[in-house]
């Protein structure tokens, strides 16, 4: 029999590895767009809406997510892309590039 703590730990736990399945997926494509307030002021959001429509205009299909603080604010806005085969790779200083 499962005591009701750990029934709630599956449910939650299963509805997380749901939730996260894609980004812990290495044959799906993920852009991380730092979007903490550094980020932000540095033109973030701006940058996600480019990569939404990069991706979109190239057919690209990826999964695009605002994330925190990447921990290097003199380089924002930055992006860390991952892709199938290869490391995740961390840019900076995106103003303008897309």
């Amino acid at each position: 029999m499962i005591d009701p703590v750990s029934k709630a730990y599956q449910t939650i736990r299963a509805a997380a590895d749901e939730a996260c399945g894609d980004l812990l997926d290495p044959h799906v494509r993920v852009v991380r767009v730092g979007a903490a307030t550094c980020g932000r002021s540095a033109g973030a959001l701006e940058l996600t809406d480019a990569f939404a429509e990069a991706l979109e205009k190239h057919g690209v299909r990826a999964k695009l997510l605002e994330v925190g603080c990447m921990g290097h604010c003199y380089a924002e806005p930055m992006a860390t892309l991952s892709a199938p085969g290869l490391p995740p790779t961390v840019y900076h200083h995106l103003n303008g590039f897309l």
